[in-house]
C-alpha cells in the first residue's frame, strides 16, 4: 500500500474543492474522513448492524453508504487500510495529531507539528503529495 497522507482540519470539504481538482488531474485519490461526524445512515442499514450485521450496505445509482459497527476505540490505521487504499490523501476533520491543513490566500496552508507552516498553490500542494514524504516548510 503507497503512503497516505492525513492532514488534519476543521474546514468544509467545500472549501478543498480546487485542491481535490488538481489531486484528480494528476489522477491522485482522496479521501475525507469525519471523525466527529453526527450523520446517521438510513434506517434500513442501521437496523441491519444493530441487528448484528457485520457490515450492512446501500447502493444508489451515486453512491454507495456503509455501515459498520465499532467495538472499542476507532484506530485510525485501519480506517485508512480499510477505507482509503489508493489514495494518496486524507483530509480529517476531527482531532488528530497530524499536520493541519488550512485555507491560505493563495490556496493552501500547512501547519507542521512542529509549528512551521508552508503556502501552496492547490497544483502545488498536489505535486507535493506524489511525493513519499509532505516537505516540511525550512
Amino acid at each position: 500500500m503507497k503512503h497516505i497522507h492525513v492532514l488534519r482540519t476543521t474546514c468544509a470539504a467545500a472549501d478543498f474543492r480546487p485542491l481535490f481538482a488538481a489531486l484528480a488531474a494528476l489522477g491522485l485519490r482522496v479521501g475525507w474522513l469525519d471523525m466527529e461526524s453526527t450523520a446517521g445512515a438510513p434506517a434500513e442499514l442501521e437496523q441491519a448492524a444493530a441487528q448484528g450485521a457485520f457490515r450492512s450496505v446501500g447502493v444508489t445509482a451515486d453512491r454507495v453508504l456503509t455501515v459498520k459497527p465499532v467495538h472499542g476505540a476507532t484506530v485510525l490505521k485501519d480506517l485508512l487500510r480499510e477505507y482509503f487504499a489508493g489514495c494518496r490523501l486524507v483530509v480529517i476533520r476531527g482531532g488528530l495529531d497530524a499536520p493541519e491543513l488550512l485555507v491560505a490566500p493563495e490556496g493552501y496552508r500547512v501547519r507542521f507539528e512542529d509549528g512551521t507552516e508552508k503556502d501552496f498553490s492547490s497544483e502545488a500542494l498536489a505535486k507535493a503529495l506524489r511525493k513519499p514524504l509532505l516537505r516540511r516548510a525550512r
